[in-house]
């Protein structure tokens, strides 16, 4: 099972951060982790006065936090937040980011600019944008596989999906759907679109679910040796728009999927499919990028 052993949570005063620090919290201590609470802070727009002030209620925040003082610490640094948060993440060798959505302005959002989105895009470790939710959540999590691969056992994108999605899953006692978006394709796509006898198109369907369906059983027992509980599901239609409605149908709590984050043109001009997931869904999203610097150290433990 997959622990992380270094967590950093971001921490900005403002609506969210609270619940944020709490799935932190909980995650620590399941995790038996040590936690890094960090807030960054622009030294152009923030005077001696306000930082001390900024310090001295980060302190008052870690004090409170219900770990060993060994397990916490918290930092204020300042300058361009992205980057700020990031070297302290690269310093403790974090294995995980866990941050409210941070949306500073229309436009910030519709390109990505916003620090949630830059940490989502720049971060070599797994980072878990937290988002306000309206009402309860389901405790469910989605996890979005590429079972199609022919080398789909052998895909590392797969293998931390399923590793990070299923220690969750056991973790925090939800429900966990693994899904994978196909469509008919060639020559299938022209059979199952021209006229058919009655129930030929019913029948082909079922049979090409039930196909993909096998394929992600297939893929769970490659690559996970302890069991887990979970619903395989395959899903029909484009990636982006048949993963993001099943999730927020199904009213998830969390969605995991792998992949860079587009930058600021592509993103503006659709991006890709992971871009769109992390966009789009109502949900709260996990990246499940690794530590490429951290893996070899031994960060990222088996348990």
């Amino acid at each position: 099972m997959q622990r992380f052993k270094n967590i950093l949570v971001v921490y900005d005063f403002f609506e969210g951060c609270d619940d944020t620090l709490q799935k932190a919290v909980d995650l620590a201590i399941r995790n038996a982790a040590r936690l890094t609470v960090v807030h960054a802070s622009n030294a152009q727009s923030a005077g001696q006065i306000t930082n001390a002030e900024r310090e001295r209620l980060l302190k008052r925040v870690e004090a409170g936090l219900p770990l060993p003082d060994a397990q916490r610490s918290s930092v204020v640094c300042y300058g361009p937040p992205v980057e700020r948060i990031l070297e302290v993440a690269s310093r403790i060798r974090a294995d995980l980011i866990i941050t409210p959505e941070q949306n500073k302005g229309f436009y910030a959002q519709i390109l990505g600019l916003d620090i949630s989105t830059e940490l989502l895009r720049q971060a070599n470790c797994p980072t878990w944008i937290m988002r306000p939710q309206r009402g309860a959540r389901e405790p469910l999590i989605i996890a979005a596989l590429n079972a199609g691969k022919p080398d789909a056992p052998d895909c590392q994108a797969n293998r931390r999906i399923l590793e990070i999605s299923s220690s969750l899953s056991i973790l925090e006692g939800a429900e966990l759907h693994l899904v994978y978006a196909w469509d008919f394709e060639g020559g299938q796509r022209d059979t199952i679109s021209s006229e058919l006898p009655r129930g030929k198109h019913e029948a082909l369907c079922a049979e090409a679910h039930a196909t993909n369906r096998e394929k992600i059983v297939s893929l769970v027992k490659s690559v996970l040796t302890d069991f887990v509980d979970y619903k395989a599901t395959p899903l029909r239609g484009n990636p982006r728009s048949a993963i993001v409605d099943y999730a927020n149908e199904q009213n998830a709590a969390l969605l995991i999927f792998d992949g860079q984050v587009d930058g600021a043109i592509k993103s503006a001009l659709g991006g890709n499919t992971t871009t769109y997931l992390a966009r789009h869904a109502a949900s709260s999203v996990l990246c499940t990028r690794p530590a490429c610097g951290y893996a070899n150290a031994g960060a990222l433990d088996a348990a």
